[in-house]
Formats: C-alpha cells, structure tokens, sequence
C-alpha cells in the first residue's frame, strides 16, 4: 500500500519537534494531519532554498539609494544653515522637497524591510512593479531637489 501525504506528514514528525505554524504548539509524534492545539489541518511541503529575491533586491537598492542621497543632502544644507544662517539658503521649497523625501523614502524602508517573504510569493510582474514603483518614489524627492537648486 501507497503511503499518503498523512503518512509522510506523522514519519517526519515522529523525531521532530516542530512547531505548529500557526500557533506555534509542538507537534512532535503527531498521528494525524490536524493540530490538536488549535485545530488546523497541516501538511508536509517542499519550500525552496533561495527564493525569488531579484525584485526585492532591486527595490530595497533604489529606496536605499533615495534614503541615503536624501539624508546626506539633508545633513550637508543643515550644517549649511548653521554656518552661514537662513541667507545664504536661497528658499523653503528646496528644503521641503528634501524633507519630504528624506520622509518618504525613511517610511518605504520600514515599510519595505518585513515586506521580503510577502513580495518573494507575489508573480513575477507585481513583484517587478511594485519593486519599480517603490525605487521610483524614493528617488522622486532628490530629483526634485536638485532641480529646485540654483
């Protein structure tokens, strides 16, 4: 007799102590396909060893790009200011329009850091447009600051 997906699931258990994935309850010796802590049905699955992290890369490089621009600029004009006072700094927009994405492209990165395992499931295109996008947006703010510079 064949064995089943149940049966690999309790021969891989039966020596391994491995938590349940959703509420984290040691399913060592398991004799069947469901949890008994909370009740879901498990399943043995063959994950891959390096995932699809192209588009991820990709995006965290052009966010991290349009971070560190943003903020080396920002600290650059504030020490600046400092030296020379508001005077020598010729408006407010140009410093909004660095701020703004030294502030756009700081939240992208908190936001786009725990995104890995989320996007690396996504298709291919959403995750080469969304990748896109993100390193589009944080580069917008340092590109329109150096066109507002004089």
């Amino acid at each position: 007799m064949p064995k089943t997906d149940r049966d690999f699931l309790t021969d891989y258990l039966a020596q391994r102590d491995e938590p349940c994935p959703s509420c984290r309850y040691s399913l060592k010796g398991l004799q069947g396909n469901v949890c008994p802590e909370c009740g879901q049905a498990l399943m043995l699955r063959v994950g891959l060893v390096e995932p699809r992290l192209a588009a991820w890369v990709f995006g965290l490089i052009g966010i991290s790009a349009g971070f560190g621009f943003s903020l080396l600029l920002s600290i650059y004009f504030l020490l600046l200011i400092a030296a020379y006072g508001w005077d020598y700094f010729g408006g407010i927009t140009e410093l909004i329009a660095l701020f703004g994405g030294l502030t756009v492209s700081g939240a992208e990165l908190a936001v786009w850091l725990p995104m890995r395992r989320r996007l690396c499931r996504w298709g291919t295109p959403a995750r080469w447009f969304t990748a896109s996008g993100a390193a589009t947006l944080a580069l917008i703010g340092p590109i329109a600051f150096l066109g507002l510079v004089r």
